[in-house]
């Protein structure tokens, strides 16, 4: 391994770092001044007044989301490096502040190799002397970077066939009271912990993985997952208020852990990432309350110079509630948003999930215009497509080598030569555990309501169906193999199989072969024009933003082209909030952020004068997303786009 970036960030490095890189345009005048003089003062004033909190260091208006990186990536060595080049193009675009997290996968890996390369080992006394020949050879200085990390989610002890693999936790730790430390999330698999030794780990893999001594900051992330996981315990015997009590007692051994830590020198600061901390708390309501989370920091520490200061929460054009919503209290006592509420009390805001909308418990929308290789002239033929191969691949799924399904029960009724076979792996019980990966044809036509989203469908053939098919497809195979050896008695079989019997035998294993081989290609198929049509309400979806945008801004947001430019202009702007987190896995996401929109009056990287605050805040409370149904009754329904168009 090469060795640690020592140092960290630092308010004159990153400072001077960001006032670099800050390039405004001929005439524009700083906030509350009339100057139109673009000096280094001036611009660090603008800095300075952009960054309202308590951290020991500037950061930029937009910064790097981590969350897709991967060092494993299955698209090949050409993908890796064009992650690892959009890390190095942001930084030296001007963005100085990185976030990814300990459950990312390889995501801190890749960011700590980048660094690790364009960073400066060895640091001068003086910057100034130095600077210009860093910045020529492409060099940075450790300290002007804020690097950020989370804790709180074991999902990286899952492996990719969605096993847990907590025992590699074990070792790590060295503890064997590991059940103790953690807590079961609902779906039986992952696991989340704030327990002070898990984090200390946690932190030691972060700093190895970043290959830094320090951090800047670190986030609990999505504690709500532990809090939810309590209060759906089986084991439960407590009250509410009971749970939420013993959360927060979690939450205050966590705070203390962090301070430790804080002195340590292994992070400067630590914070929350959460959707329920943007909800007021009240009964029957999962939220997490922001200014008791201040007191348990405040009474931690002993006073109010605790280093519990920054808080990300989900923001974009459609979650808007900590922007658009008075129902808090500010330190004041005044009635606020989340934002303001947050700011009152000196802490750094940070958006997350900047460009992808959850619309409701299942389906995403992200804010971002995409060359699809459909157009709305393919409709016509992809309906008819959708239609004969969900047709196919729902009798297949119905109609297998091992068993058939009765529709008007969903009884199962195995084959003969399964009701013949003694092998464990062909009872009836393993088999209907089977169903399910060999059924996702008729999973998604009658759960269309959870999937009609194309990421939504993206990311759960990416992440669950692909991986689980493999896997079964495999099996299966094996499994029909074995049948179909020739001493019968061997492999299981029935001794008084004989005569035809032994014959069907013998044809079950190319039987097997043969519709597995077809039924993937039929999942391949039904799965690309699922996709297909998915794409085009897409693409509906954004035309219809791009023309509300239009109109809601009196054409103040024409100038940026994209959705996701648009979008982040009205985010960045947005009062009270301090930075934008976005992914940016790819080069031309970064141009797209960065340098694309660079003929525009501003940059993205900054944030414009008051006088364009109405536009923003009327954008921001009256855009919506139209999620419109394209599946009704299990079949496309064009008439809802054609409705669309003639909106």
């Amino acid at each position: 391994m090469k060795n640690l970036l020592k140092g960290k960030a630092t308010k004159a490095a990153t400072l001077e770092f960001l006032s670099k890189k800050f390039t405004p345009v001929e005439g524009w005048k700083l906030p509350n001044t009339t100057s139109t003089h673009n000096s280094n003062a001036s611009i660090e004033h603008l800095i300075q007044s952009q960054n309202n909190h308590n951290l020991p260091f500037y950061f930029s208006k937009v910064g790097f989301g981590g969350h897709s990186l991967s060092m494993n990536d299955s698209e090949g060595e050409s993908t890796i490096q064009d992650q690892e080049f959009a890390i190095q193009k942001a930084i030296q675009g001007g963005v100085n502040l990185i976030d990814t997290s300990a459950d990312y996968g390889t995501s801190q890996m890749m960011i700590g190799h980048v660094l690790n390369g364009m960073c400066a080992h060895h640091i001068p006394n003086h910057h100034q002397h130095v600077h210009e020949q860093l910045v020529d050879s492409g060099k940075i200085y450790r300290d002007e970077l804020v690097l950020m990390s989370k804790v709180g989610p074991l999902d990286n002890y899952v492996d990719e066939r969605n096993h847990s693999v907590l025992s590699k936790l074990v070792h790590e730790c060295q503890v064997e009271d590991l059940n103790k430390r953690i807590i079961t999330l609902p779906d039986k698999l992952h696991h989340y912990s704030l327990d002070p030794l898990i984090l200390s780990h946690e932190i030691t893999r972060c700093l190895r993985e970043y290959q830094v001594e320090t951090l800047d900051v670190l986030i609990i992330n999505q504690p709500e997952r532990m809090l939810q996981a309590m209060l759906m315990s089986e084991d439960r015997d407590s009250s509410d208020s009971a749970v939420f009590a013993e959360f927060y007692h979690k939450l205050e051994q966590a705070f203390k852990c962090l301070e430790s830590e804080v002195e340590r020198g292994r992070i400067q600061s630590y914070g929350i990432a959460s959707k329920s901390i943007t909800k007021a708390p009240g009964p029957g309501i999962l939220s997490i309350d922001l200014n008791k989370c201040l007191k348990i920091a405040e009474h931690v520490y002993g006073n109010k110079d605790h280093h519990f200061r920054v808080v990300q929460v989900p923001y974009n054009l459609h979650e808007k509630n900590v922007y658009t919503d008075e129902i808090f209290t500010d330190k004041n006592g005044h009635r606020a948003n989340f934002l303001t509420m947050a700011k009152s009390h000196k802490l750094a805001t940070m958006a997350y999930r900047p460009l992808n909308a959850q619309l409701d418990s299942h389906l995403i929308f992200r804010f971002a215009d995409y060359d699809f290789d459909k157009k709305k002239n393919d409709m016509e033929s992809i309906v008819q497509e959708y239609q004969k191969i969900s047709n196919e691949i729902a009798f297949n799924e119905l109609n297998t080598p091992w068993y058939t399904v009765d529709l008007s029960d969903d009884s199962v009724h195995l084959s003969k030569e399964v009701q013949q076979c003694t092998l464990p792996e062909m009872s009836e019980q393993n088999l209907i555990q089977m169903r399910p990966s060999i059924s996702w044809g008729h999973i998604i036509m009658t759960n269309y309501d959870q999937l009609e989203s194309y990421f939504t469908f993206e990311k759960v053939l990416r992440n669950r169906i692909i991986p689980e098919q493999k896997y079964i497809f495999s099996k299966l195979a094996q499994m029909s193999n074995r049948v179909n050896e020739n001493d019968y008695n061997a492999v299981g079989m029935k001794k008084e199989t004989t005569g035809s019997d032994a014959n069907s035998m013998n044809n079950f294993k190319s039987q097997c072969n043969r519709w597995l081989s077809h039924y993937q290609r039929l999942c391949n198929k039904f799965y690309s024009v699922y996709s297909d049509l998915l794409s085009l309400k897409h693409q509906h979806q954004c035309e219809d933003l791009h023309v509300k945008l239009s109109k809601l801004s009196n054409g103040d947001l024409d100038s940026y082209k994209t959705l996701s430019q648009k979008s982040i202009r009205c985010l960045v702007d947005t009062p009270n909030l301090d930075t934008v987190l976005v992914g940016m896995d790819k080069t031309k996401y970064v141009d797209e952020i960065l340098f694309e929109a660079t003929n525009n009056e501003y940059s993205l990287l900054q944030s414009r004068p008051k006088e364009y605050q109405q536009v923003v805040d009327n954008v921001i409370r009256n855009v919506a997303v139209n999620n419109f149904r394209l599946i009704v009754d299990e079949d496309p329904h064009t008439a809802n786009l054609n409705q669309h168009e003639q909106q």
